[in-house]
C-alpha cells in the first residue's frame, strides 16, 4: 500500500508518546500529595479528585474513538484532534499544579478538579485517535510492529522522566505550591513540543483512509 516509513517520520510520530507519558505519570504520583499536603484538602475529597476524572475517561475514550473514525474533513480524520489535544492538554496541564491563592479550601478543590478533567479530556482528544493511527499508516503487520515499538520507547521515556524528574523539579525550584507549580509549567512545554512535532509532521505519514 505504502512504500516503508522512514526513521524520520517513526521518530516524530512517536514523539507525542514522551506528551502522554509524562501526563499519565505525573498526577498518578504527585497529584494526591500536592492536594492533601501542599493545599491541605482532605484525603477523603482529594482522592475523589482523583477518581472522577478517571471514571470520566471512561465515557470520553470510547467517544471520541467513534467521532474521530467518523470525522471526514480536508485534514484527515485524525490530524484536527492531534491538533486541538496538543495544545488543550499541555495548557489544562499547567493549572492542576498552579492553582490560586483560595481562601476556602473547596474552592481549590473544584479548581484542581475541573483543571483535571480539562486536561484529561484534552489527552483522549490527542490520544485516542493518535494510538489509532499506526493501523492505518501501514498494512504491513510488520512495519505496524515497528511503528508501535518506536511509540511504546517514547512512552517509556515520557513515564520514566514524569517519575524520575517530577519530585526533583519540585525541589528544585523551592518545594511547595511553587514548586509544582513550575513543575507543571516544565512538564506541560514538554508535552507540548512532542505532541506539537507529531500534529505537524501527521500530514506526511500516509494514511488508509486516503486523507491526510
Amino acid at each position: 500500500m505504502q512504500n516503508a516509513l522512514k526513521n524520520r517520520q517513526l521518530l516524530a510520530y512517536s514523539s507525542g508518546s514522551l506528551g502522554t507519558g509524562i501526563f499519565s505519570t505525573v498526577p498518578s504520583i504527585l497529584l494526591l500529595y500536592f492536594m492533601t499536603d501542599i493545599l491541605g484538602i482532605p484525603a477523603q475529597l482529594a482522592a475523589l479528585g482523583i477518581f472522577i476524572p478517571k471514571l470520566w475517561d471512561m465515557i470520553t475514550d470510547p467517544l471520541v474513538g467513534f467521532i474521530s473514525d467518523k470525522t471526514k474533513s480536508r485534514w484527515g480524520r485524525r490530524r484536527p484532534y492531534l491538533f486541538v489535544g496538543s495544545f488543550l492538554m499541555p495548557l489544562s496541564f499547567v493549572f492542576v499544579f498552579l492553582v490560586p491563592d483560595f481562601s476556602d479550601l473547596i474552592h481549590s478543590f473544584y479548581f484542581v478538579l475541573g483543571s483535571f478533567i480539562l486536561s484529561a479530556t484534552a489527552y483522549t482528544i490527542f490520544a485516542v485517535p493518535y494510538v489509532a493511527m499506526p493501523a492505518e499508516m501501514s498494512d504491513d503487520p510488520e512495519e505496524r510492529t515497528k511503528i508501535t515499538s518506536y511509540r511504546m520507547t517514547a512512552v517509556m521515556i515520557g513515564i520514566l522522566c514524569g517519575a524520575a524528574l517530577a519530585p526533583l523539579l519540585v525541589d528544585h525550584f523551592g518545594g511547595g505550591k511553587t514548586g509544582y507549580a513550575y513543575m507543571g509549567i516544565t512538564f506541560s512545554l514538554i508535552c507540548f513540543s512532542g505532541m506539537l512535532i507529531t500534529s505537524f509532521s501527521s500530514k506526511n505519514l500516509p494514511l488508509s483512509d486516503g486523507q491526510k
